[in-house]
């Protein structure tokens, strides 16, 4: 039964939140209250508030609010133990100041919190009736616990227990169920501040983005596995014939944990399948979690960032798959190095944004010890979200918004003088030299983020995913890869981060399409499409690939064409295309310059450079497809020494744009029928010492800031 809480004012449709029916820009800041002093709250609320923030994104943690006293368990509220225990209260100032609150209970919700935010008697080592969750090698799942090293420089590492153990599940469902019986339930509907619910934390335990032989091996999770392999192979006969095998039962089969290169096709299909796994796992895992909050709002989640691994990308792909998590909206974090110093970072983040439209639930713009220490600079935070905005987010989290300085060592015993180092406003309730910066990014996109939300990014080629070629190329080690994709297995992560340096090197957008379920009308709308091919793919897709190219579409095959299906047999479909398709061998791919990619790919390109600036920059372009506007973003290169002078294409026309900022900045500009009408850029690099006067030239016309340093030009200030 769902609790009576009256209609969400909220919903989330293709990535984009809508408030009573518009579009809106989500823009938020998290603030930890269960780590502040009760009495800062109404004085950090309104200070957020003045920044320009419509919307607070809290965690609260299982651990803070369910607390044993004398082998007696209880939860707490209201503050009656501890005053900053008292959320309703919390979520009661939000709601008087009229501020959206995202609601964030976990179960686990890391936020650098002892164990995580669980609370002892859910960890295995405290609870032998809990099964650990464990890796390929027998060895259980772990998270920084309760106690500190010897060494202090971190916490002793406690086993996680595994998410499908019925005991744990027992567990979780009372705390979500009361949770959201006391303190969801009564503030939401059409009046009330909670608008979204998060669900859990960068997939279950912060670990969406692990490889497949990560976990879990636990025997709850094997029980979930043998369901999946029923529902994939309907009966026991059609697994063994194709897999070639001769099992009895279901119970008989076991996952692969250990790659065995000998394999041909068929022996990868066991590889295959626990890949695929991946994704059904986190979909079944999530889909109860959201069970048990029982309210009418918009549940998302939080996907970290594929890593930087060979098979980092494919393993990524493996376990999130945004088209299969009925019910749950797609949302995305950071947390993987410096954008303006690191292009596989724009890479990662990327694959990450473009492979479902959501928005950015965690932008660092805190932490300088904890993570890199360039995030203490306000411009690395600013370019680190306007990438992500850029490469398609529909809104970012400030992580964290408010400093605190009130943590016990039972909730955190690493940070006590203070989470994070670096914020917009500190412990002390003073706004830092961040907070300018936090205040001209929302000016900007709460004037315009409605409006942007409607315009479409100018990408004329995609990049086809394939899921069982990621399933398999996931297992493939780097010094393998000829090899495998001699037998027919292509490199696909390898070979979309080939693909993406091209794009990024030609000032080329793009998006990444999952063939398996794009409809035939949205592929066409790309003049070109690349994908990673093998020898085999099924025959439904096959029929689409050829549909495309014969209306028109050119299609490269970066591998082989395929000929044969999923079975294995062989197939002849793309016969008819491939006299029209280009093949080419991966080591070929891999040769390719970027002056090659636009000879064969995009040879009359919408962005084109002017001087070297511009070439060393990345600019992407958004236009209305109504109005006259257009947004071009522009990140400059690490030497940048001048104005960043490109042309761009927007309705039959050709404009010419310069954009003066410093090295390893940014900068959006907004153009409303062939002229400026809002600047929004950084003019100081605060890490590199660099400030310049910003200046914006259009067809000749030029507007200035007029003196050194960040600059918020909208049109009602000319």
């Amino acid at each position: 039964m769902r609790l009576k809480n009256g209609p969400s004012s909220i919903q989330i449709r293709e990535g984009i939140a809508y408030f009573n029916g518009g579009r809106r820009f989500l823009n938020s800041a998290d603030y930890p209250y269960f780590r502040d002093d009760q009495r800062n709250w109404a004085d950090r609320l309104d200070k957020l508030k003045a920044l320009g923030h419509e919307m607070v994104a809290c965690y609260i943690p299982w651990r803070h609010h369910e607390i044993e006293v004398g082998g007696i368990r209880r939860f707490d509220f209201t503050g009656e133990t501890l005053p900053n225990r008292d959320v309703i209260g919390f979520i009661k100032l939000c709601q008087e100041r009229g501020l959206k609150v995202i609601a964030k209970p976990g179960p686990f919700v890391h936020a650098e919190l002892n164990y995580g935010g669980l609370p002892n008697w859910v960890c295995p080592s405290f609870n032998p009736a809990i099964e650990a969750m464990m890796g390929a090698l027998g060895k259980p799942f772990c998270w920084g616990g309760v106690q500190p090293k010897a060494d202090r420089s971190g916490m002793q590492e406690l086993p996680l227990p595994a998410p499908f153990d019925p005991a744990f599940l027992g567990e979780a469902e009372r705390w979500l169920r009361t949770v959201t019986e006391r303190v969801i339930a009564p503030f939401t509907g059409s009046n009330g501040p909670i608008v979204m619910i998060q669900l859990a934390n960068e997939g279950i335990y912060s670990n969406y983005q692990r490889a497949p032989w990560a976990y879990d091996y636990s025997r709850s999770s094997l029980q979930v596995y043998i369901q999946f392999l029923q529902a994939r192979y309907d009966t026991l006969e059609n697994y063994n014939r194709r897999h070639a095998t001769e099992w009895d039962t279901w119970a008989e089969i076991e996952p692969p944990r250990i790659w065995n290169r000998e394999l041909d096709l068929a022996g990868m299909r066991s590889y295959a399948d626990w890949a695929a796994f991946q994704s059904y796992y986190m979909r079944e895992i999530l889909t109860r979690i959201r069970g048990w909050i029982a309210v009418d709002l918009p549940f998302v989640i939080n996907a970290n960032p594929p890593t930087d691994e060979s098979f980092g990308v494919d393993a990524w792909l493996s376990r999130i798959n945004p088209d299969d998590l009925p019910g749950i909206a797609y949302g995305f974090t950071n947390w993987i190095g410096v954008a303006c110093k690191d292009s596989s970072v724009v890479e990662r983040y990327q694959i990450m944004i473009k492979r479902a439209r959501g928005a950015n639930y965690e932008e660092n713009w805190g932490f300088s010890r904890l993570y890199e220490p360039e995030f203490a600079h306000s411009s690395v935070c600013f370019y680190q979200t306007l990438i992500q905005v850029a490469s398609g987010a529909t809104g970012y989290n400030i992580y964290t918004g408010d400093g605190t300085r009130h943590t016990g060592p039972d909730l955190d015993w690493m940070h006590p003088d203070g989470y994070p180092d670096n914020p917009p406003i500190d412990g002390e309730g003073r706004l830092t030299p961040k907070a300018d910066t936090v205040r001209c990014l929302n000016d900007f996109f709460n004037r315009w983020g409605s409006e942007f939300l409607e315009t479409r990014p100018v990408r004329r080629v995609a990049f086809g995913i394939y899921l069982p070629y990621a399933h398999n190329a996931v297992w493939v080690a780097e010094q393998e890869w000829e090899q495998a994709a001699a037998r027919g297995i292509p490199n696909h992560g390898r070979n979309l981060r080939k693909f993406q340096q091209l794009c990024l090197k030609n000032h080329q957008d793009f998006d990444l399409l999952n063939l398996q379920v794009v409809e035939d009308s949205q592929l066409q709308r790309y003049p070109t499409l690349v994908l990673a091919s093998g020898r085999w793919m099924d025959r439904h897709t096959q029929e689409k690939l050829r549909r495309y190219v014969l209306e028109g579409g050119q299609l490269i095959l970066v591998g082989e064409i395929p000929c044969a299906d999923e079975d294995f047999q062989p197939t002849h479909i793309l016969a008819e295309a491939q006299a029209k398709a280009r093949v080419i061998r991966s080591s070929e791919f891999d040769g390719w310059t970027p002056a090659d990619w636009g000879k064969r790919v995009v040879p009359k390109p919408e962005v084109v450079a002017l001087n070297p600036e511009a070439s060393r920059s990345w600019i992407w372009q958004y236009s209305h497809p109504e109005k006259d506007v257009d947004y071009l973003f522009v990140f400059s290169g690490k030497e940048n020494r001048g104005p960043i002078e490109f042309q761009f294409r927007s309705r039959e026309r050709t404009h010419t744009l310069g954009l003066t900022i410093p090295s390893s900045s940014t900068g959006v500009v907004r153009i409303q029928d062939g002229r400026i009408t809002d600047v929004l850029a950084k003019g100081e690099n605060e890490e590199a010492k660099e400030k310049v006067v910003i200046a914006c030239r259009l067809d000749g016309k030029t507007i200035s800031a007029g003196e050194p340093g960040d600059w918020v030009f909208p049109e009602s200030k000319k």
